[in-house]
């Protein structure tokens, strides 16, 4: 497993990491039908302050905002096999929306100053990312249908998988999963049943799932 460099903000520092390799930024809003790719235009590994430029032609881009925060995808593509990639997913970051140009915008955020995001009821999220692997095999149709994927994150609730792009089709928002099965790399595993709370096409396939 590789280890990020100690600055005063882990989040900042993960993110220069994914940076090294070819990679994608996309942000997405729950009431907005696609997400907007990004490019990294000024990232602060001490303070956090990250900048993100976008390009957007329409006037609604506020819509992808809510409660002055931003989430947003980091893609990281570390080879030509779909497994060779990493995710990091961050959500509601703190963000202020500067137009710099008829159709450019600049997005300064306040990157949170842990890796762990603290959820309701006081949960955790575990993002699984510089190395940590985690199998996962979504039960699609009992006995009929699996579908592989990565653990992208872990909380009490639920987690996130990636899965490839293809085998999303299979797949809907509310659907009840019968079997969801976490394979850790020291032989371990872990089953329960799930739900699907949401989807984001990507270049991966993300899926949300209440376990």
């Amino acid at each position: 497993m590789t280890h990020p460099a100690l600055y005063s903000n882990p989040s900042a520092a993960v993110i220069r990491a994914l940076l090294q390799h070819k990679h994608v930024v996309s942000l997405y809003a729950k009431d907005m039908a696609y997400p907007l790719k990004a490019v990294v235009h000024e990232l602060d590994l001490d303070t956090g302050r990250l900048v993100l430029e976008v390009e957007y032609a329409d006037s609604d881009i506020e819509r992808y905002l809510t409660n002055g925060g931003v989430s947003f995808d980091l893609e990281a593509l570390k080879g030509s096999q779909a497994m060779e990639r990493e995710t990091y997913s961050l959500s509601n970051v703190a963000a202020k929306l500067l137009k710099t140009d008829s159709t450019l915008y600049h997005l300064e955020c306040q990157l949170p100053e842990s890796v762990f995001v603290s959820e309701q009821r006081g949960a955790v999220r575990i993002p699984f990312v510089l190395g940590m692997h985690v199998r996962v095999s979504l039960e699609i149709y009992l006995h009929e249908l699996s579908v592989p994927g990565r653990l992208r994150n872990l909380s009490v609730g639920g987690c996130m998988v990636d899965i490839d792009l293809a085998e999303s089709i299979a797949i809907g928002v509310g659907q009840e999963i019968p079997g969801v099965t976490l394979e850790f790399p020291n032989g371990e595993s872990f089953f329960a049943e799930g739900k699907v709370c949401h989807i984001r096409p990507f270049c991966s396939g993300i899926v949300n799932l209440a376990t």
